[in-house]
């Protein structure tokens, strides 16, 4: 997972391993904007999402 740390660049704030189809990430960044890049068993990018802005619940987290 990655964050901005700038305009147009983005850096590292988390890894996940698959657990299923849709796998939870938790991450100690403020964002509030990530975008997330699937990697396949050799490391190779698979797949890329689009820059998301991430949505706090009324709890804040």
């Amino acid at each position: 997972m990655s964050a901005p740390c700038g305009p147009r660049s983005l850096s590292v704030v988390g890894h996940a391993r698959r657990t299923r189809f849709e796998t939870a990430t938790p991450v100690n960044h403020p964002g509030p904007y990530f975008r997330v890049r699937a990697l396949n068993a050799a490391g190779k990018a698979i797949g890329t999402s689009e820059v998301v802005k991430r949505h706090w619940d009324h709890h804040g987290s």
